[in-house]
């Protein structure tokens, strides 16, 4: 079991909450940092999460349900002239395609008061991490609310990058890696922001350093869908981890896997665990992930289930 202070550190997530709108009518909760809050609630991580709800039907499920996990909502908006966030979802061999609405609620949100994120007297002045996706931030007013955070709070910047077409500018996907220190993306976005596929599959060290080195980043990680994932560490050593084997007939979807991932690496960060350690956790955390339908549990003892394994 991991040990250490949680609470030494904050955790801002800054993104789209959203309902993913599958085809057999089900809606479920979800978009990248809202995921990413969820899981990292029940890790014990308490995130303060940035957003923004309309004021509808969708937005009071939003609200709802962050009451019931404990989520804080203090940093997340309301707007009445906007609806909550909604992707339609289509599957193909399990694996998801999305049509994303805009305008939402989650384009327009506005600075918050760093005040409600950064250190308060239990952090002991301890660096926190503000972890963002790109979805969010496709229009200029999240975005200005994004550098207006990076700007006034100390957190590391962890990035995550989720490219959905048309929805991203490689130019502005590239500052945000350049401000990063650490990233996540998987191998396609990688070939399409600076990498090659062939190279990756060939000598995955060589361009997971040209990466890295070109975005000033300190670690890396690129997913590899159901081949696991690539990382490296500040010192340039490549690891490599792949999913336990899995039943073809216990794996539900992909949606959210990529998330669950990352959650557990936040937690690594945050415990200071080994980066191999970290990583076999966070693809483990994934594999379960797949065994559900959607993105989320909402029992708390799957999550207990899984740390009290560590």
């Amino acid at each position: 079991m991991w040990h250490g202070d949680v609470n030494a550190q904050p955790l801002v997530i800054f993104g789209e909450v959203l309902f993913d709108c599958l085809p057999d009518g089900q809606q479920l909760l979800g978009g990248a940092p809202f995921n990413v809050a969820w899981h990292t609630q029940a890790l014990g991580l308490n995130p303060k999460l940035v957003s923004a709800i309309g004021q509808d039907a969708m937005g009071e499920q939003v609200r709802h349900a962050m009451h019931e996990w404990g989520l804080a909502q203090t940093t997340v908006q309301t707007h009445d002239d906007l609806p909550t966030g909604r992707v339609n979802v289509s599957l193909d061999n399990g694996q998801p395609s999305y049509d994303i609405a805009h305008p939402v609620a989650y384009d327009r949100i506005d600075p918050v008061d760093v005040s409600e994120v950064n250190m308060d007297p239990m952090h002991h002045g301890h660096q926190g991490i503000l972890y963002h996706g790109t979805l969010a931030l496709r229009d200029a007013h999240s975005r200005h609310a994004l550098e207006r955070l990076k700007s006034s709070a100390d957190l590391a910047i962890f990035v995550d990058v989720n490219l959905r077409a048309p929805w991203y500018d490689l130019a502005l996907v590239r500052g945000w890696l350049k401000d990063a220190d650490w990233a996540k993306l998987n191998d396609e976005e990688f070939a399409e922001l600076a990498g090659d596929l062939d190279q990756l599959a060939s000598d995955p060290a060589s361009a997971l350093e040209e990466f890295k080195q070109r975005f000033g980043l300190q670690r890396l990680i690129v997913t590899l869908g159901a081949k696991g994932a690539l990382a490296m560490d500040e010192t340039g050593q490549l690891h490599r981890v792949t999913p336990p084997p899995l039943p073809s007939d216990r794996i539900r979807d992909t949606i959210g896997a990529g998330d669950a991932f990352t959650s557990v690496v936040l937690l690594g960060l945050m415990h200071e665990w080994g980066w191999m350690e970290t990583l076999q956790r966070a693809q483990n955390f994934a594999s379960q992930i797949v065994t559900l339908d959607g993105a989320l549990s909402s029992d708390p003892n799957f999550y207990q289930a899984w740390l009290k394994a560590l």
